[in-house]
């Protein structure tokens, strides 16, 4: 049964492994066992998870239904830039932290692919990231979750500020 709870893209160094768990030391320096299951395993030179387009938006809508939480970036509670940087960074992808900052991260486009992150605002207050098929995943604010809704619903078309891609 869980005895303590850790959020999503904490780095845990592995010491040892069973059937079925591995022992890490935990941020407090305790060496707990983990269900393997529970866990990616990579080098740590290397990302949680390989980027792609597919990957990233599948991180994000991981964390649907997770609460907002102002400067929130952690799997206990994200903002709009923190569910951004969060997802890239378990990607190996370090963005600024804030989404004005992002708005000047990679390169600008005009045709949106999954993966893109899109902003909104002048002067740029929000950010999402682009799921395909008109839809984004945000966190919109205090009292409401991470979801995934058109692109075009207000007042996030009438705000559109443009876009950024980072991934190739």
């Amino acid at each position: 049964r869980p005895l303590w709870r850790v959020g999503f893209g904490t780095d845990l160094p592995v010491v040892g492994r069973a059937p079925g768990s591995v022992r890490v030391v935990l941020p407090t320096g305790a060496v707990r066992r983990v269900a393997r299951t529970a866990v990616v395993l990579h080098q740590p030179d290397e990302p949680a998870f390989a980027p792609s387009r597919a990957s990233v938006v599948a991180r994000a809508r991981s964390f649907v239904g997770l609460d907002y939480l102002w400067a929130g970036t952690s799997g206990f509670g994200l903002d709009c830039s923190g569910l951004t940087w969060l997802t890239y960074r378990a990607h190996g992808i370090r963005l600024p932290r804030d989404a004005s900052a992002q708005a000047t991260f990679g390169r600008a486009v005009t045709r949106l692919r999954p993966g893109d992150l899109m902003f909104f605002g002048d002067p740029v207050h929000h950010v999402a990231m682009y799921a395909g098929h008109g839809r984004m995943v945000h966190a919109p604010g205090t009292g409401q979750s991470v979801q995934v809704v058109p692109t075009s619903i207000p007042p996030y078309a009438q705000e559109y500020a443009g876009a950024r891609r980072v991934l190739p």
